[in-house]
């Protein structure tokens, strides 16, 4: 038996190419699966992201329903304290700070807001569940019942409201 050991060049190229084709495969695969992995990873992050901004939104929403029924709210209390003497409250009853309050008596026969060091009636600022008390001068004659008010005061939001 013999043995032809002669290569001729188209075999050599045959091999070269065929090794090549193999190493391309290969490096084919690994790019594939880098890709792959990358891709999932990034679906993981968005995934995550996504649930992420859902949960914020959720929270955002709690909030806001939340928000919805903070609000000021005041009101006047009128009380006597003995023979001639009143007590006028400025109260406010909400869940949130009033601002720029302001009051009047509405009508002519009213009594008058005795005011600290004779300033303006008017109250920058009054926390939730909180009062200032002030005193009323009465003159003789006066109707308790015939006194009608109005009481004005900003929200935080800036909504302003009346009672």
């Amino acid at each position: 038996m013999s043995f032809n050991s002669e290569i001729a060049i188209g075999d050599i190229i045959s091999i070269i190419v065929l090794i090549g084709s193999f190493i391309m495969f290969l490096l084919t695969a690994i790019k594939e699966r880098k890709t792959r992995k990358y891709a999932e990873s990034a679906n993981n992050s968005n995934d995550s992201a996504k649930k992420y901004y859902d949960l914020m939104i959720e929270q955002l929403n709690i909030k806001t329903e939340k928000e919805k029924h903070k609000k000021a709210n005041c009101d006047i209390n009128i009380i006597k304290t003995g023979e001639g003497k009143w007590l006028f409250k400025v109260c406010n009853n909400g869940n949130e700070i009033a601002k720029n309050i302001k009051f009047r008596f509405l009508g002519n026969d009213n009594p008058s807001i005795i005011k600290p060091r004779g300033k303006p009636f008017s109250i920058k600022i009054l926390e939730p569940h909180k009062n200032i008390d002030y005193f009323l001068s009465i003159h003789m004659g006066l109707k308790v019942l015939s006194w009608e008010y109005e009481i004005e005061w900003e929200n935080l939001s800036g909504l302003v409201e009346s009672k």
